[in-house]
Formats: C-alpha cells, structure tokens, sequence
C-alpha cells in the first residue's frame, strides 16, 4: 500500500467513527446506558470503546456512539451502520485497520465539552478523534467542515 493511500484510508476511517462513552460523572449513567454499551468515563475510554466497536464490526454499537450532526453527515451516505461496514471493510487488514487501535488523551477545551483524542493504529499511525460533549456523553465528532 503506497503511503499516500493511508492516510486517506485513516482519515476516512477517522470521519466514519463515533464514540460516546460516560460523562466524566458517573452518577449521571443510568441503567439504560448500561445496556447500550456505554461505560466510557471520560472522552478516552469513549473513544476506545468506540474503537472497540468499530474494529469488531459491531456497527449498530458504534453508531450509537457518534454525535447527532456526524452521524447526519454520515447517512448522507446510506445507513450509519451501513457507511461504517464499508469503511470497515476498506481498511481492515491495511496500516489503517482499527483493529487494536488504542486511544489516549488529547487536548480538551477549557470549556470541557469539546476536543481530540489521541488514538495509534496497531502499526503506530497516529491520528486525532475530534469529541465533543452531548446528551451528557463524550462522542465523535465529524467537524463542520
């Protein structure tokens, strides 16, 4: 694979993940939460999960995981679990397979509702998550752009 395809297949790998985990307050999760999946603490975890997800192909789990306006800008594709198979299917077994990706901390915004996260590919690619907060969750975030 040519260096230049990676990080194209990275970054639209990237665009089509979501990940919402817990607020960094846990007295806020309710049982409900708990049978979607989510037990992330903070935005890392969330993302990990995420990535969890994403990578074991469970992408009715990882939708869930993806902030309202991306997942918006993701079904202008087809499905959310449909658009997040396909990129499954384009980067696995390439240096752009989620596969053992782990995620780690970034940068968050003072006002701690937005921000990265840090994540490496198997093959130590890096690349940045953009999260934000919603519905007192930590999701990825697609951007406006």
């Amino acid at each position: 694979m040519t260096p230049r395809i990676v990080p194209t297949l990275l970054a639209g790998a990237a665009l089509a993940l979501g990940a919402c985990g817990g607020s960094d307050n846990k007295s806020s999760s309710s049982s409900s939460d708990s049978a979607r999946g989510y037990s992330g603490s903070g935005p890392v975890q969330s993302v990990q999960e995420y990535l969890d997800a994403f990578a074991s192909g469970d992408y009715s789990k990882a939708c869930g995981y993806i902030g309202d306006e991306s997942k918006k800008k993701i079904e202008t594709a087809g499905s959310c679990e449909g658009v997040l198979a396909k990129a499954g299917t384009q980067v696995k077994g390439t240096d752009a397979d989620m596969k053992g990706a782990k995620a780690a901390p970034g940068t968050i915004a003072s006002d701690q509702k937005s921000g990265t996260v840090k994540v490496t590919t198997r093959n130590g690619i890096k690349i940045e998550i953009p999260v934000l907060v919603e519905d007192n969750r930590w999701k990825v975030n697609r951007g406006t752009s």
